[in-house]
């Protein structure tokens, strides 16, 4: 169990020891606004030596306000923490580079559990870092439907994008996902240090009186600063999807904190300590099947959203997925390479109905032995030869290809 947090300064340095929570990061938050702000302090040191527990929320929260003060020319330095789990998890993450780019290189670890934090600025950006994480959960995981999928991806997208319309934030937007292996739950979160949800609400809705109300509205259905700029129904469907998934949901951000979860229900406070921007956290359950049509209802209709399977695997006009090998695999030289391929795969077959996948080897002139069998030789063996030939079909393979995937196919039938 972590210890209760305790936050110290001496000097310009700021000692972070214990346990860091999502509802201790204002704390935090207020104790560099002093350092920076009152006394005049440009250089930072945050020593989390002594921590021993934190996790996505707060540090995205707390890396907004580091990248928020960097562009005032106020600089960090990171002692990381003791403890070598949580110590690996600052580097693997990219909380360390962040907040101390200097010492620290962006992380390229990509684990089933973690994805590292990462910026957009623009909409390609943004773009690329949601088919990025739905095309992590499809190589890690296979207990999820496709109504998971999409919920995922439809409220990345939807989060993301607000941070992008209506934010006004200098840094752009933050993103961190963390897959939750032993509760089957995806959880996301998104931070910016913008003008604020509530800040932005309140200036074009004069019926709300406080920055706790602001964010009750918020995730009503239709509400948003500006009907041209969007139809305020990303935080309302986030937080819907949230509810039927049991899941969890959190906005933080002005003076106001509004969060919600399976056991207790909604919940929303005052905060004394503000937060510059935003903070909005975002858990789905995949334990269960999700009906999203009745999480997605816009004006009393059900919503079907588009998803990265219909846009990168089904074909116009034609029935069936296709799967490009050379776009699919970092490596077709190793069996490390080839397990999230087989994930993939497998994954696709489950929630991609009776369709067939016609799998493209096109650029494709060699495989290692090791890739073989990972991928196609434990499907065989997993789906049984009537299955694995009825769902998928080869095409442009190269004959050589061909042989050591049939070898392949061959050692684990004579196992």
């Amino acid at each position: 169990m972590a210890r209760a947090l305790s936050i110290e300064t001496q000097g310009n340095t700021v000692s972070i020891d214990g346990g860091l929570s999502v509802s201790d990061f204002r704390s935090l938050i207020a104790t560099l606004h002093n350092l920076i702000s009152e006394r005049g302090y440009l250089d930072i040191n945050l020593d989390f030596s002594r921590c021993s527990f934190t996790h996505a929320p707060p540090m995205v929260a707390l890396i907004c306000q580091c990248m928020l003060y960097r562009k005032q020319g106020v600089g960090f330095s990171l002692i990381l923490p003791k403890d070598d789990v949580l110590r690996r998890l600052f580097v693997n993450s990219s909380w360390a580079h962040f907040i101390d780019p200097e010492q620290h290189e962006a992380s390229r670890y990509m684990a089933r559990q973690h994805n590292p934090v990462k910026q957009f600025s623009n909409s390609n950006e943004q773009g690329h870092l949601v088919n990025e994480v739905i095309d992590t959960l499809l190589s890690s995981f296979t207990q999820f439907d496709r109504s998971h999928l999409r919920a995922i991806e439809w409220s990345l997208n939807e989060i993301t994008d607000n941070v992008l319309v209506h934010a006004q934030s200098p840094i752009g937007g933050m993103i961190q996902v963390t897959a939750v292996r032993n509760r089957k739950r995806v959880e996301f979160v998104v931070g910016d240090a913008g003008v604020g949800i509530a800040k932005t609400l309140r200036a074009t809705h004069r019926e709300i009186t406080s920055d706790v109300d602001a964010l009750s509205q918020a995730i009503q259905e239709g509400v948003t600063r500006d009907t041209e700029l969007g139809q305020g129904n990303g935080l309302y469907g986030s937080y819907r999807i949230a509810i039927a998934s049991a899941g969890n949901f959190s906005i933080h951000s002005n003076n106001a904190t509004l969060y919600f979860v399976e056991s207790t229900g909604m919940h929303s406070k005052s905060e004394r300590i503000p937060v510059h921007g935003a903070i909005v956290t975002v858990g789905i359950d995949y334990t269960n099947p999700l009906v999203l049509e009745q999480a997605l209802r816009f004006n009393d209709r059900p919503h079907y959203p588009v998803d990265r399977i219909e846009m990168h695997y089904e074909r116009d006009n034609q029935s069936g997925l296709i799967f490009i090998v050379k776009n699919e695999a970092s490596s077709v030289g190793s069996r490390i390479g080839g397990t999230p391929v087989r994930a993939k795969l497998l994954n696709l077959i489950r929630i991609g109905g009776s369709q067939q996948i016609t799998v493209d080897f096109s650029g494709i002139n060699m495989i290692s032995s090791s890739f073989a069998d990972e991928v196609f030789g434990k499907l065989f063996a997993s789906l049984g030869p009537l299955d694995f030939s009825s769902r998928f079909k080869f095409v442009n393979i190269d004959p050589i290809v061909q042989k050591l995937i049939d070898k392949a196919i061959m050692q684990r039938l004579s196992v």
